[in-house]
């Protein structure tokens, strides 16, 4: 699901950079495989992101770097074995 709560703009190219980047950050939560390919999908998709927030306007760099927070926190998760991965992924599509 897409996050409501950012503030809207009145420049329709920032809206499309945000919602590209929240759309790779999405898909990348949602990833289901070994730890090893999860943890690869968060690092590629932190990439894309940082790359789309390098060429959106300069007031908008520093929101768009901000979506890969939890990226980075649910990667750090995956990295310690005390977290489990669920059995079952959750379909976020439906």
């Amino acid at each position: 699901m897409i996050n409501n709560s950012l503030p809207r703009s009145t420049n329709h190219a920032e809206d499309l950079t945000s919602y590209e980047a929240l759309r790779i950050r999405e898909a990348a939560q949602a990833k289901s495989g070994s730890r090893e390919e999860m943890i690869s999908a968060l690092a590629a998709a932190r990439v894309r992101i940082w790359e789309i927030a390098d060429r959106a306007p300069k007031s908008e760099g520093a929101r768009i770097r901000g979506l890969t927070r939890t990226l980075d926190h649910m990667q750090e998760a995956l990295g310690d074995p005390f977290w489990e991965i669920p059995e079952a992924p959750v379909d976020l599509q439906d």
